[in-house]
């Protein structure tokens, strides 16, 4: 899943606000009595970033955040 959120722009904002969704995942859905988690990549966009280069780095974020132990947030230098 991709989200696209326009009024960010400085990364702790955009890590306290994965962090947020995150959190509200984990205490908020439960599937057959189990909690569900999410591991989230997230970063911003630099200039000259094309939508390739965005995602790419990204993705790398959202499988070290699986890699590193799942349910928190890789922010894509």
């Amino acid at each position: 899943m991709l989200l696209i959120l326009p009024n960010i722009a400085k990364k702790q904002e955009l890590i306290d606000e994965a962090n947020r969704i995150r959190a509200d995942i984990e205490s908020s859905i439960l599937v057959e009595g189990e909690t569900i988690t999410v591991s989230i990549g997230a970063g911003l966009y630099k200039s000259g970033d094309c939508r390739t280069d965005l995602l790419k780095r990204v993705d790398i974020a959202l499988y070290k955040s699986k890699t590193d132990g799942r349910n928190r947030v890789t922010f894509s230098e």
